[in-house]
């Protein structure tokens, strides 16, 4: 594919435009550093408080605010992943080379603080993380040509002055090999089919919880009485904030399932499955680690598998490049990959209760025949695919 910026999306050459002339002014780049220390020093102290399990606040539990946080805080382990997560992003943000990355994943900690003091109804608070949430957003724009590879692909990535100065002889080395093995990995056709069923795994084991949280249901009914029960019991009074973890997961599941936003999907995911699987962790979940677990890993999967578009955040613009298109699979799988995600949602979205109860059972008989008859089709269509390698050999 040809680097040439006029094949490109024109919302994006207006975007580089802009994001050129912004970068030649120079007081921009002083406020650029201001804002990423402001913004580490308002986290660092909160993220010791809790990486050492210090109660975040002293407001009684009888309220709403002191229900959800004796709640979080009584999670243990998943107290101090917060801080933890809250004092990696900060060193991220400080340090040049990574404060790209650490502006991205950022910006989902602001977003649930800004929606969580909403819901809560904190006095004065959602101005604060409002404007908070704002400088996130303008230190992402600020690095747009590192994220444009992410947004349109490997092709519109590009080098803003000044550049970066030359990489160490060990740095460049590494990113040789990752960019060697990355690509002979994109040549493999099986991992090609892996990356699009954990795409479909992952999205069929969210969106159904998802939709369970927009509409305002409980996730369990375990009692309140137990750690388990008390943990969701407080995310569930937490009314908007509850409802936003679903619209989250929603949105991530479905760009997932959409080839050309499959990476900001696996982007947006990885944070979700690791908070998910620390959460289950802290919690002494019986079995329900592995799960977690295993999403965590196809997660981080997809990461991997999207690894050109996503250099430019380790190593910055020049580092992005382009791999081999994806194989044309038979249409019988992909039929199939259609036909069985729809059977396998319908049994999920009615295993989560959402549904009629008159039709319920005929409606599960329905996707699961659904489901069967997708892996059949998936099925055939390798055994097409691999046929002509047979005969050659």
């Amino acid at each position: 594919m040809a680097n040439d910026p006029h094949e490109l999306p024109a919302i994006h050459r207006l975007l580089r435009r802009w994001h050129e002339r912004a970068r030649s002014v120079g007081v921009l780049h002083w406020l650029v550093i201001v804002t990423r220390i402001g913004l580490a020093l308002a986290f660092v102290p909160q993220g010791l408080l809790k990486l050492r399990g210090v109660p975040f606040t002293t407001v009684s539990t009888t309220t709403r605010v002191g229900y959800f946080f004796d709640a979080m805080y009584r999670s243990g382990e998943f107290w101090r992943f917060i801080g933890a997560s809250q004092l990696i992003v900060s060193l991220l943000l400080l340090l040049p080379a990574t404060s790209t990355l650490g502006a991205l994943l950022f910006l989902p900690i602001i977003l649930n603080i800004f929606v969580l003091v909403v819901a809560l109804q904190y006095p004065l608070l959602p101005m604060v993380t409002g404007g908070m949430l704002l400088l996130v957003t303008l230190l992402i724009a600020w690095d747009y040509d590192r994220l444009a590879s992410v947004i349109w692909g490997a092709p519109a990535a590009y080098t803003v002055p000044p550049a970066p100065p030359p990489a160490r002889r060990y740095v460049a080395r590494v990113r040789s090999r990752l960019q060697r093995l990355h690509t002979k990995a994109r040549t493999h056709a099986a991992l090609h089919r892996l990356a699009v069923i954990s795409r479909i795994l992952l999205a069929l084991a969210f969106m159904p919880t998802a939709m369970v949280k927009m509409l305002g249901l409980r996730f369990t009914s375990i009692s309140p009485s137990t750690p388990i029960g008390h943990f969701f019991e407080a995310m569930y009074q937490s009314g908007i904030y509850w409802r936003f973890l679903g619209l989250s997961q929603l949105v991530a599941g479905a760009l997932l399932l959409i080839p050309a936003t499959s990476t900001v999907g696996a982007v947006l995911f990885f944070p979700i499955a690791l908070s998910i699987f620390v959460i289950t962790v802290s919690l002494h979940f019986t079995g329900t680690p592995v799960i977690t677990g295993l999403m965590l890993l196809a997660a981080t999967f997809l990461l991997c598998w999207d690894y050109h578009r996503l250099a430019a955040l380790l190593w910055g613009a020049p580092a992005v490049y382009d791999v081999e298109r994806a194989p044309s699979f038979p249409l019988v799988e992909r039929v199939g990959y259609v036909v069985g995600g729809v059977g396998a949602m319908a049994v999920l979205f009615l295993a989560r209760g959402l549904g009629t109860t008159g039709a319920m059972r005929a409606m599960a008989i329905g996707g699961i025949l659904l489901a069967l008859i997708g892996a059949a089709l998936v099925v055939t269509g390798w055994v097409q695919a691999t046929r002509p390698v047979r005969q050659a050999t």
